[in-house]
């Protein structure tokens, strides 16, 4: 049997191979510059805690850990910021290191960068000695809850040494910074807490009242601090404010219209005093705009995205 060869052309032998399934089959990751780490937000937190990474170099497909644990749900925004949610295995009081590994192996890390602590409640409906009756809206304030709806729970007093748990009704009643509930049937006046996967938050007292009827009528009304100005249709705002010796109350006054039904820009605030009666009361900043007969909203981690007091 004669055997001939044939010369097949380079470009043609590699359409071939290409037809045939030869070469490679993968595509390798992309290279680039390794990623760094410039900061962790919160640097405390449990179970669920979202926390923002910045840094550079960050790429779609990284992972993100603390410590040996990690985390199932990052979300690498742009190449400067990554999501990611503490994962499941941190222990209350541990600091752990937290690491970004891009698809190509390249890392960073940043030592100590997180430290998983138990719960902390600040404020129950705004107040440290709260209360209410079965069934109303209780919003806790507070930080290290988690993220993540599941993770953690809220517990009453059921009045006999046990504890009954409270419903969270929606996702989005559930973040780090405050928790949306009620209180549930059976509760009895004792403590109310928080509890995550690293702890417990120090009990407060939480009392529960009866339903009433309300009347004004049956006010017993007092007058106290007069405004500096005489205005119709003002608006007025209770916050808590914090300060390096404690908590005040205070209360804003808004806008509002003068004896020629001109709005006005004014704003002034009274701090409660022990005695339930207004300090005197002070002139702020004004309103950028003249307002009447319209409302104010204290921005707090309960209604808004804001951090702090």
């Amino acid at each position: 049997m004669t055997r001939r060869a044939f010369q097949i052309p380079a470009a043609l032998g590699a359409l071939l191979l290409a037809a045939c399934g030869g070469g490679d089959k993968t595509t390798a990751p992309s290279q680039g510059p390794a990623p760094s780490i410039a900061g962790v937000s919160p640097s405390t937190g449990t179970v669920g805690t979202e926390l923002t990474l910045t840094g550079a170099n960050f790429r779609n497909g990284a992972t993100v850990s603390a410590g040996s644990f990690n985390a199932d749900s990052v979300t690498v925004s742009n190449p400067t910021t990554i999501y990611a949610r503490v994962p499941a295995g941190v222990a209350a009081g541990q600091s752990y290191a937290v690491t970004v590994k891009n698809a190509d192996g390249s890392n960073a890390q940043l030592a100590g960068a997180f430290r998983a602590v138990a719960p902390v409640v600040s404020y129950v409906n705004g107040a440290t000695l709260p209360s209410g009756n079965v069934g109303s809206t209780v919003i806790i304030e507070g930080s290290a809850f988690g993220d993540t709806q599941g993770t953690g729970k809220v517990v009453f007093s059921n009045g006999a040494g046990g504890q009954i748990t409270a419903t969270i009704a929606a996702p989005g009643d559930w973040t780090d910074g405050f928790i949306v509930t009620t209180v549930p049937s059976g509760a009895a006046t004792g403590d109310i807490q928080v509890v995550t996967a690293t702890g417990s938050s120090t009990p407060m007292t939480f009392t529960i009242t009866s339903n009433a009827q309300f009347s004004p009528s049956t006010i017993a009304w007092t007058s106290t601090t007069a405004l500096p100005v005489g205005v119709s249709g003002h608006d007025a705002a209770f916050a808590v404010v914090e300060g390096t010796s404690g908590n005040s109350n205070v209360v804003y006054v808004t806008g509002g219209a003068d004896s020629t039904y001109a709005p006005r820009t004014d704003v002034h605030y009274a701090v409660i005093q022990s005695s339930g009666q207004l300090g005197a009361w002070t002139s702020t900043a004004a309103l950028p705009a003249k307002r009447a007969f319209h409302a104010s909203v204290v921005a707090t981690p309960a209604n808004s995205r804001v951090k702090g007091t």
